[in-house]
């Protein structure tokens, strides 16, 4: 097993309803990362503060984690579980715009860790089928495996509200960022 399969079985676990839009999006957050608005550093932190405040805000906030591994190195940050007092979301947005400049991917290790999901789908409890997945895993390589949005199923289900980052940019930072492996 590799680590993408193993992140993958995690998430399943805490996110049985998730579509084959958001396990494509697992694997393409794990291997580049968020790329979150890093070449505007005023309007990503104003997307920070508005996603959080949103999130905050609802009626319907999800129970979640602070820090949620995807493996690679990278860690989700969700904001309906973050203390804008202990980490200000300045900071949070400092580590963003620096995982989406030093960190940029590679689009074979994203095509072997598909390969890997494939090589391994019978081990999985995925929702769809495994043609399924081989004919959209080849309409996003055609598409040069841009990133996709959650689903709708997702949004609803489990209020995703996070920014993706380096778990080494928060060591220093966030406490638990520390004991996620």
């Amino acid at each position: 097993m590799s680590e993408i399969t193993d992140i993958i079985k995690e998430h399943l676990e805490r996110y049985p309803e998730m579509e084959i839009g958001d396990l494509f999006k697992l694997i393409y957050q794990n291997e580049y990362g968020g790329g979150f608005a890093a070449s505007n550093p005023e309007l990503s932190l104003r997307q920070i503060e508005a996603d959080y405040e949103k999130i905050n805000s609802s009626r319907r906030k999800p129970k979640t984690d602070l820090i949620e591994d995807i493996g690679n190195g990278f860690v989700r940050v969700n904001l309906g579980a973050l203390n804008p007092e202990t980490f200000p979301l300045e900071k949070l947005n400092e580590a963003c715009i620096a995982t989406a400049e030093k960190y940029r991917g590679n689009r074979q290790a994203l095509r072997d860790k598909v390969k890997e999901v494939r090589d391994h789908f019978a081990e999985f409890d995925f929702e769809f089928e495994e043609v399924t997945f081989v004919l959209f895993s080849s309409a996003m390589e055609e598409a040069c495996y841009p990133p996709i949005d959650h689903s709708e199923t997702y949004r609803v289900l489990y209020k995703p509200a996070y920014r993706v980052v380096k778990k080494e940019l928060l060591e220093d930072i966030i406490p638990e960022a520390e004991s996620v492996n």
